[in-house]
């Protein structure tokens, strides 16, 4: 069959789905696709729509089969690849992530956060070099984008290229003046460099904020791991979690918490949270 429905009532129902996706209608959207795909189980669009939906409510094994059996009608398309990647990404399998990652990017992806992720997994890995590449990678296809910049001045300060290092950092900084993780990650590098009062400075520069977005939460925590706080950094990102759960996937690799990976709490934040 071929890999776009035939079936009119199975594309029906598969915009149906997606509608009810959008709108958070997680059961209907489910029992919708599920219908669709018992008209026509030959559906790409279907399989993506309700695998992208298992994987968002956290139901990894469900989400890669449908991404399995999509590709499996596809082998070709880099999206497919990609998405798959970001899933096994998200579940912590490095290698399976890796090499969706390399190949989605050899059939041509051109997204940034595929260059992202793979990136985070070169540092998490020690291969700061290839990292290096896939965030410049990234710069070069969205150099607005703030995480990117932060990251490059990571791995810069890793190599002892601190000029790079700082550059890097403050145009995260400037690309986002009111975020505290790109405070924390600048200070980190001032204090390597020894310029301990530009590092304090800009601690309490990214500890100004008090807002209750849990991103801003996460990037306190960031800014604690710095000063050396550890149980205070953990007990800011158990709230951050708590508050939005997909925080999970960037903590994961997050460079801005290595120091803290070998604590038993910190390996608790994850097992604690719920899966649907």
């Amino acid at each position: 069959m071929s890999p776009h429905s035939s079936n009119p009532i199975a594309r029906l129902l598969t915009i149906l789905g997606m509608v009810c996706v959008s709108a958070k209608q997680h059961n209907w959207a489910l029992s919708l696709l599920n219908s669709a795909l018992l008209l026509d189980n030959a559906q790409v669009l279907t399989y993506i729509v309700r695998g992208n939906l298992l994987q968002d409510i956290w139901r990894y094994g469900e989400a890669l089969a449908d991404f399995d059996f999509a590709i499996q009608l596809n082998p070709n398309r880099d999206d497919l690849l990609a998405m798959r990647g970001e899933l096994f990404f998200e579940m912590g399998n490095i290698d399976m992530a890796m090499q969706d990652l390399s190949l989605a990017i050899e059939k041509g992806c051109k997204e940034p956060n595929i260059f992202n992720m793979r990136g985070e997994l070169h540092l998490h890995l020690g291969a700061f070099e290839p990292a290096l590449d896939d965030f410049e990678s990234s710069i070069s296809l969205n150099p607005q984008k703030a995480w990117p910049h932060s990251q490059k001045s990571e791995i810069c300060r890793r190599l002892g290229q601190m000029a790079t290092a700082l550059s890097a950092s403050d145009r995260a900084v400037d690309l986002e003046p009111n975020d505290s993780y790109m405070f924390a990650m600048r200070s980190r590098i001032l204090e390597h460099m020894g310029r301990h009062e530009e590092a304090k400075s800009n601690i309490v520069k990214a500890l100004e904020n008090h807002d209750t977005d849990p991103w801003d939460i996460y990037g306190h925590a960031a800014t604690y791991v710095v000063g050396g706080d550890l149980p205070k950094a953990l007990s800011l990102l158990a709230e951050a979690l708590h508050r939005d759960r997909t925080l999970r996937v960037d903590l994961r690799f997050d460079p801005a918490f290595e120091a803290l990976r070998q604590e038993n709490e910190f390996q608790q934040l994850f097992n604690d949270l719920p899966v649907e």
